[in-house]
């Protein structure tokens, strides 16, 4: 949640309280930038066989990142070998998004088909979630930031992104 809040800060919009705390210790008052909202999130969820134990607490923390940064919408992409499901979610269903979430798919492991699905619907997330348990035959090539929440206790390193290790 801190990774996808801290990058998904937005700027459109300025105020005075809190001030901006980066120049403050010179004693110059510059204001805070925030955005109510943020661009399309997207959530790519590993559907391989050994995932499937681990749902329950992936849909709550899905649940928990889209009421906390409040993107426009929330994108889930569903993939094994290739993309196998797209649900997308706007605001008023985030508090739900848990119960409606609905995997597709159950093959093999290749991540490389998200960016690639990602270019071919020219999709515009501001950052990429991919939930996997790290078994994969390769990262791909990826235009957005990306982060992997590796889960099962396997720990690869990505050589693209940011990775996050989930016991």
């Amino acid at each position: 949640r801190e990774w996808v809040t801290a990058l998904c800060e937005g700027d459109e919009y300025s105020r005075f309280a809190p001030p901006n705390k980066r120049l403050a210790p010179q004693g110059i008052l510059m204001p805070s930038h925030f955005s109510e909202a943020t661009g399309e999130l997207i959530i790519a969820c590993d559907t391989s066989g050994s995932m499937g134990g681990i749902y329950p607490t992936v849909f709550g923390e899905i649940a928990r990142i889209a009421q906390n940064v409040n993107p426009d919408s929330v994108r889930v992409i569903w993939w094994d070998s290739a993309v196998c499901g797209d649900q997308v979610f706007k605001p008023h269903e985030f508090s739900s998004i848990a119960s409606l979430l609905k995997p597709a798919g159950g093959g093999g492991t290749d991540p490389a088909c998200i960016p690639e699905y990602i270019k071919e619907k020219q999709l515009k997330p501001e950052c990429v979630v991919v939930l996997t348990d790290g078994y994969v035959g390769g990262w791909g090539t990826w235009a957005h930031p990306v982060l992997w929440a590796i889960c099962g206790g396997y720990k690869p390193r990505p050589d693209v992104g940011t990775a996050i290790y989930i016991d």
